[in-house]
């Protein structure tokens, strides 16, 4: 019988010469292209370390503590090769983003900040090969598998172009997959899962198909529950003593729009239109929470009666879950 072995992630990268192509992509993208909002808040945040030391850290600190990390770092380079941020006031007009940025921030700096989201990329079609190989047994399945993932255009784009930091939370996502799907690792599942919510939000949405799979499909689903959810306790009080107003709010905006963020037209969904035909607050809310409420109970249908297996419930379910905040909320 002929054994079929999964490769090592240095394996994986010297048989996978195409892989090399999306790093040189990424490489080419990285020192100049940059969202100027959310990268000009990333250069205020370094410069206010710089300036007057660690004085704050955000709602989800992993990138923060990351920030400051490279803050020495992006000073001494900048200085060394002379290069910095460009302030907007001496550019024309038509190169003012608005939204109160002062900076184009430099290569040096779009450099520093994508590094570990490049790294991110990386890893994270490493992992989705190892998920993949493990259910498929095939290695041409499992390779294609990954590169659809490391050369598609909206992951390239949102890591090595716009420089925002989904990739990190995508990775410790994947992280947290692998260890429970392929190596039954619910204690270590679990901390992977919670340090993706240090980096956003979303991932937590993941705990509730994790949870049904554990109790249709696994074995001493009590032990396993509490190894999964004795996090949440650390977690709530977290959120609740440092971040007490800006979970409350959170939480509130999701399902009572108001203010810039959360509102009808602000999102990459459907609800665009109301940027050219305007919609009542109120009634937007009202179907957006609908449409929500269908959604969501559609996914709980489908993990709890349909999913046959324990990768139906984690895999499609998660799909199915996120995309049902995706594309109800205006986010």
């Amino acid at each position: 019988m002929i054994s079929i072995r999964c490769i090592s992630l240095r394996a994986f990268l010297r048989s996978n010469n195409i892989i090399f192509l999306g790093i040189i992509i990424r490489l080419v993208l990285m020192p100049f292209f940059a969202h100027p909002f959310d990268m000009y808040v990333k250069y205020s945040y370094v410069e206010e370390i710089f300036r007057q030391g660690v004085t704050t850290i955000g709602f989800n600190p992993i990138f923060d503590l990351y920030q400051i990390s490279i803050t020495p770092i992006y000073y001494w380079l900048s200085n060394t090769f002379s290069i910095s941020a460009t302030a907007i006031s001496t550019l024309p007009e038509s190169f003012n983003p608005g939204y109160g940025v002062t900076v184009v921030t430099d290569p040096i700096f779009n450099t520093l900040v994508k590094v570990p989201l490049i790294v991110s990329d990386i890893l994270s079609a490493f992992l989705i090969y190892k998920i993949a190989f493990f259910f498929t047994r095939d290695n041409i399945t499992s390779r294609n598998a990954s590169f659809l993932y490391f050369f598609n255009p909206i992951v390239i784009w949102i890591s090595a172009a716009w420089g925002q930091y989904d990739s990190l939370a995508v990775l410790f996502t994947l992280l947290s997959f692998y260890l429970l799907l392929t190596k039954k690792k619910y204690l270590f599942s679990a901390q992977s899962l919670y340090i993706a919510f240090f980096v956003k939000i979303y991932p937590i949405f993941f705990l509730v198909p994790i949870c049904i799979s554990i109790i249709r499909f696994g074995k001493h689903k009590l032990l396993n529950l509490f190894k999964y959810l004795i996090f949440l306790i650390p977690l709530s009080i977290y959120l609740l003593l440092l971040f007490r107003d800006v979970t409350l709010n959170l939480l509130n905006s999701l399902f009572v729009p108001s203010g810039f963020f959360l509102i009808s037209g602000f999102g990459l969904t459907y609800w665009s239109i109301s940027l050219i035909y305007p919609i009542n607050l109120f009634w937007s809310g009202l179907l957006s929470n609908l449409v929500l409420i269908s959604l969501v109970s559609l996914a709980s249908y489908f993990v709890i009666k349909i999913a046959k297996d324990k990768f139906d419930v984690i895999i499609i379910g998660s799909f199915m879950y996120i995309s049902a905040f995706f594309l109800s909320l205006t986010i």
